[in-house]
């Protein structure tokens, strides 16, 4: 982990290390909601178990060349202690480090024998890099892998799994390291705090059914992005008290997208309501005007009480009403002081042109981000009834394991 920006990653296996039927070569990837592409550190990049040869199962489809936007244009965002604001850092960060080639090979889940690789590597399409990028500090190189709906990785999944009637759906989830209270969800410095976090291919972290899970949203974009719709923010305090009121999730459709990308819990586009929201959080504070100047040990914390965001589904309709999917955010895990400055972490305004960055749909109201995913993780499933369709769920993150492999 790169301790600067909490920037984590996982081990991943492609093709075959040193042309063996039963090893994958390694490559370190950083997981993102935002990205379509697989950009993976060749050799040259200091990753010594990645060369992309036939030997290997690795098929080069082209000449090095400038990456793909997304990839020179990605960003971890975090947030700056020092400076109390988001701050950014750039994946590849110079243009010597933004030459990629465009490859094919398949991915392993595991390390076991695979038969006939050779037939199996073109199944996949990556994008390779040979500079190792020095800004972050991270030793061997490290990549990326997209998650987004529509990304190279679940098409790889979608079109290489061998579906039949007992089995089709298939899950993948995304968490984080179970965590409560700000400061802990805010720190991107301290690795332990963040050494469990888990994407994990068929199956889920924690135990349970899912009670509830939304099909994704449709829109003008170009793109396919964690969006499910009918989402409602609520704070627990009366609106008198707040002047805060709340949109009517059963009859108007507010979108809220998922991003691994965005640095608070989260976040509201309305800046208006933005503002309300922030300001009830700021009561805490002796000065509601200046949470710049408000220590922990001045805050009255009990000027406040907890936040949820309800979902509903309007597909499935009871006698008593719609479903709905309750998701609370608790005090401790909202109020964030960083020595003497103070920041609410749920409600923070985000710019309608910064959804593109967040991999979010430009009808996105509600952003969920990296600290919402310590609470609570997303299950995403593949489902193959009638055509490959996909899901959003969100459960309690406690960490009580229901998981078939961990990458």
């Amino acid at each position: 982990m790169d301790l600067a920006t909490g920037y984590d990653y996982g081990q991943f296996l492609f093709g075959s290390q040193g042309g063996k039927t039963d090893k994958g070569m390694e490559a370190k990837l950083h997981v993102s909601t935002a990205l379509t592409a697989i950009a993976a550190p060749n050799k040259e990049a200091g990753n010594t178990d990645f060369e992309c040869t036939d030997t290997n199962n690795c098929v080069k489809t082209g000449a090095s060349a400038v990456c793909d936007t997304e990839l020179t244009g990605y960003k971890l965002h975090f947030y700056d202690t020092t400076r109390n604001q988001l701050d950014t850092r750039e994946f590849l960060n110079n243009a010597a480090d933004q030459m990629c080639q465009k490859a094919t090979t398949f991915m392993r889940w595991t390390n076991n024998n695979v038969d006939s690789p050779k037939n199996l590597q073109t199944n996949m399409n990556i994008s390779i890099f040979n500079k190792k990028n020095d800004n972050l500090n991270v030793t061997n190189g490290v990549g990326l892998i997209g998650l987004a709906p529509d990304s190279e990785f679940f098409q790889y999944v979608e079109s290489k799994t061998t579906w039949n009637d007992k089995e089709d759906t298939m899950q993948f989830s995304l968490s984080y390291s179970p965590n409560s209270g700000a400061s802990k969800l805010m720190d991107t410095t301290n690795e332990d705090t963040w050494k469990q976090n888990q994407f994990i291919i068929k199956g889920k972290r924690n135990g349970g059914d899912i009670t509830f899970e939304s099909d994704l949203l449709k829109t003008g974009t170009n793109k396919d992005t964690w969006t499910v719709g009918f989402a409602t923010f609520n704070l627990s305090d009366d609106s008198k008290n707040t002047g805060y009121t709340p949109a009517d999730n059963t009859t108007q459709n507010v979108p809220l997208c998922l991003s691994s990308d965005y640095p608070y819990m989260m976040g509201l586009v309305d800046q208006a309501s933005s503002a309300i929201v922030k300001n009830y959080f700021n009561k805490v504070c002796k000065d509601p005007s200046h949470p710049e100047t408000c220590p922990e040990s001045d805050a009255s914390k009990d000027k406040v009480k907890k936040a949820s965001i309800q979902l509903a589904n309007k597909a499935d309709k009871k006698a008593d009403g719609y479903t709905k999917y309750d998701l609370t955010f608790e005090t401790e895990d909202i109020l964030y002081f960083n020595k003497d400055h103070f920041t609410p972490i749920v409600g923070q305004y985000i710019d309608k042109a910064e959804l593109e960055m967040y991999g979010c749909d430009d009808s996105t109201q509600i952003v969920v981000g990296r600290p919402f995913l310590a609470k609570y993780e997303a299950v995403m499933t593949i489902h193959n009834k009638a055509g490959i369709k996909k899901t959003l769920a969100f459960i309690p993150n406690e960490g009580t394991s229901s998981i078939f492999l961990i990458i």
